[in-house]
C-alpha cells in the first residue's frame, strides 16, 4: 500500500503483552472500615504486589485492591490471574 506522498506506510509498533503483564507498576491499596487510614504501596512486579496485599490483609485491612494491567483486582482475582499467567 502506498500513501498519497508515494512512500510506503511505516510499520505499526507493537507491544508484547505476554511479558508486560508480569512486570510493571502495581498499586496496592488497603482500606480500613473507617474513611481515614487508607494505605497505598507501589510495587514493581506481581509477586511483590501480592505479598504486600497479603501483608495488608494480615494487618487487618478488610478491603485490599491491586491496580495493574489496566484493571482493578481484588486480591483473590489478582492471585488467580498471576497463577494462570504463570502456567
Amino acid at each position: 500500500m502506498i500513501r498519497g506522498d508515494g512512500r510506503a506506510p511505516r510499520p505499526v509498533a507493537t507491544r508484547d503483552v505476554s511479558t508486560e503483564s508480569r512486570t510493571g507498576v502495581f498499586i496496592v491499596q488497603g482500606k480500613p472500615r473507617e474513611p481515614a487510614g487508607i494505605v497505598k504501596a507501589i510495587k514493581g512486579n506481581r509477586k511483590e504486589a501480592l505479598d504486600t496485599a497479603n501483608d495488608f490483609l494480615n494487618r487487618g485491612l478488610p478491603f485490599v485492591t491491586i491496580v495493574g494491567d489496566g484493571r482493578v483486582y481484588t486480591v483473590e482475582e489478582f492471585a488467580l490471574a498471576t497463577i494462570n499467567g504463570a502456567q
